[in-house]
């Protein structure tokens, strides 16, 4: 089974970084993420949304979190992480942009892996 959690802001209290924590199969210092920037209005890598999620992912312990904007970047670069976050901002312009790229289905074949949440 796959495990997905959706969250309106992220990590806002304790009790939802518990239970993403919960569906990790690995400890986060040995896991990847990847926050897709696209839908964010203002510079994609200073969205308030977005920051605060790479944050509370450091902290976390995260390994290794970088900011990924599919509408300029190479999706395909997603299937280097372990974790995928969509950040906030405007969902007609990133669902355009998911399939524009073919990040759309690149993301469903990975959540079909046993390595991928």
């Amino acid at each position: 089974m796959r495990k997905m959690l959706l969250t309106s802001t992220a990590f806002p209290t304790a009790q939802i970084t518990e239970a993403f924590l919960d569906l990790l199969e690995q400890a986060p210092t040995e896991l990847t993420a990847a926050i897709i920037t696209t839908a964010a209005v203002e510079l994609r890598e200073q969205a308030r949304p977005s920051v605060k999620a790479k944050h509370a992912l450091e902290t976390m312990g995260f390994r290794k979190v970088d900011f990924i904007d599919i509408e300029f970047e190479d999706a395909n670069r997603l299937a280097e992480y372990d974790v995928i976050c969509l950040s906030g901002g405007n969902p007609f312009h990133l669902l355009h942009h998911l399939r524009l790229s073919g990040s759309d289905k690149l993301i469903e074949g990975l959540s079909k892996k046993e390595s991928y949440l």
